[in-house]
């Protein structure tokens, strides 16, 4: 249990620092298994209430039955917008668009810790949050929508002010999945994209 704490608070760490390490391996041989399953798509995201026709691929991750973590696919846009690339545990979709320097990097990560329950995962995680620095809301899961939220907005509320959000959802292994968005307040929008992602999430059973 303590290794997965650590774990957790690591990422925490991440997120709310923005020190993200630096990812070299390219996710290969497990994309290649989940393209053979799921085939691309069309799809509509909303922004500022107008559909926006996007192409969504399939990532995600094939895990022997008897692994604490559970197979998953979620659905992302790719290149040229988006590089998705894996370490460890650590699923990270990272912008290719051209940031100002000043501006937080904008990124998702998707990950699974084992032997905690949402409620567990999501008092670990406020546990650790600067409320000198943050301004935190939370949504409950939904039916539509099954995950916890955690939203942190920093208080100097300038244009390149960073935003994190922190999702949390059982993944039916006795564990979470937890994914942490992180973009700018002036690329809010970017946002709203993730979370269409999110939604897509789907836990493979074998």
């Amino acid at each position: 249990m303590k290794k997965y704490i650590m774990t957790f608070a690591v990422i925490l760490l991440i997120s709310l620092t923005g020190c993200v390490p630096e990812i070299n391996e390219i996710f290969v041989d497990e994309a290649t298994i989940i393209q053979d399953l799921f085939k691309s798509k069309d799809s509509v995201v909303y922004l500022y209430g107008e559909p926006h026709p996007i192409r969504l691929y399939p990532f995600g991750e094939i895990v022997k039955a008897e692994e604490e973590r559970a197979s998953f696919v979620i659905f992302v846009e790719s290149y040229p917008s988006f590089s998705i690339e894996q370490q460890n545990n650590l699923l990270r979709l990272t912008s290719n668009f051209d940031l100002p320097s000043d501006s937080p990097s904008m990124f998702m990560e998707i990950t699974q810790i084992a032997d905690i329950t949402v409620e567990e995962a999501e008092r670990q995680i406020k546990s650790e949050i600067d409320l000198d620095l943050y301004e935190l809301f939370r949504n409950d899961a939904t039916e539509d929508f099954p995950f916890n939220s955690i939203h942190l907005y920093e208080r100097e509320l300038l244009w390149n002010a960073k935003i994190i959000s922190i999702y949390i959802r059982d993944n039916g292994r006795g564990g979470v999945f937890v994914i942490t968005t992180q973009h700018s307040e002036e690329a809010h929008l970017a946002g709203t994209r993730f979370r269409h992602y999110i939604s897509t999430l789907e836990i493979i059973d074998k």
